[in-house]
């Protein structure tokens, strides 16, 4: 969902508006035809709904949780999309999906959750509430469609997020991802965020298209539009990486640095642990810590006074 946060309320649906900029931005992303089913999981205030409107797609459907917003889009489903009983597919699925740890969900969405086969099957209370978003449209897509979201990284290499990242793999392919480390996108949000076009399809491609941006400063369409064609921009790096892989993490590096991880994780596994996980297993690997070998203790404490 795309917002700022309501001066003085509780963020109960993990709302946060999407920028005009980076919205229109994510559609021009899109492979899409004036006649192409469009769906929005969760519309927000309707930014995404108004451009594409705007660009001449008019076959859209939406849905949103807060009956207060977007109530000036005749196509607006005002219930969860988590629980909606969706029987069509769509050519696009593209937007903002709320991101909430468990432990600050609201009790009735940990309800709705907690009934939910897909959930239930694929996740578990370490999980967040954006991955359902993402699992649930990659089913809702035609094959060869499309997913572009916005979100944070952090699920790209997360252990409880490898039931999601195993079942993108096997059911399709990135073709570009944008990354912003400091890049301030949303109010009062401070994590790294990535924006992601994913396609549905056994068709696999071998390398995906990789922007970063390092710089702490707003970025103008006219610089989204550098990354996007990979031109010269202080402060970005343009990097083309390997399809990801099931059971691993998911790092934006290039082959030869995610060897050389590679080779330093399995140094680092318990020798007795079994490697291999299963395809929606979501088993933790063991690892070796410094304590492992180590004694640890306090050093030196200096005490201060201020007066």
């Amino acid at each position: 969902m795309e917002l700022t946060v309501r001066q003085n309320t509780k963020n109960k649906f993990g709302q946060y508006f999407t920028p005009k900029v980076f919205a229109d931005f994510m559609i021009d992303l899109a492979d899409i035809s004036a006649d192409s089913k469009i769906l929005e999981p969760s519309c927000g205030e309707g930014v995404f709904l108004k451009l594409l409107q705007d660009k001449g797609f008019n076959n859209l459907t939406a849905y949103e949780i807060d009956e207060d917003l977007a109530r000036d889009f005749f196509n607006v489903r005002y219930e969860s999309f988590v629980s909606a009983n969706i029987d069509e597919k769509f050519d696009l699925i593209i937007g903002n999906p709320p991101y909430i740890r468990w432990k600050n969900l609201e009790e009735h969405l940990k309800q709705e959750l907690s009934l939910n086969p897909i959930w239930n099957k694929y996740f578990n209370s370490l999980c967040d509430y954006l991955y359902i978003f993402i699992f649930k449209s990659i089913e809702l897509l035609n094959e060869n469609g499309q997913l572009i979201f916005i979100c944070p990284e952090y699920w790209m290499n997360t252990t409880h997020s490898i039931a999601l990242r195993n079942y993108m793999v096997v059911n399709g392919y990135f073709e570009e991802i944008y990354h912003f480390n400091e890049t301030p996108i949303f109010e009062k949000v401070t994590v790294s965020i990535v924006i992601f076009k994913f396609v549905k399809g056994k068709t696999e491609r071998q390398k995906i298209k990789v922007a970063k941006f390092y710089a702490n400063q707003k970025l103008t369409k006219e610089n989204l539009n550098k990354l996007k064609f990979q031109q010269e921009l202080k402060e970005a790096e343009y990097l083309s990486v390997s399809q990801f892989k099931q059971n691993d993490r998911w790092l934006l590096q290039t082959d030869d640095v995610r060897k050389e991880l590679k080779i330093l994780e399995t140094n680092c596994l318990k020798k007795t642990q079994n490697t291999l996980l299963n395809l929606f297993n979501n088993s933790t690997l063991e690892f070796n810590t410094i304590g492992d070998f180590f004694d640890i203790g306090n050093g030196l404490v200096k005490e201060f006074h201020l007066n």
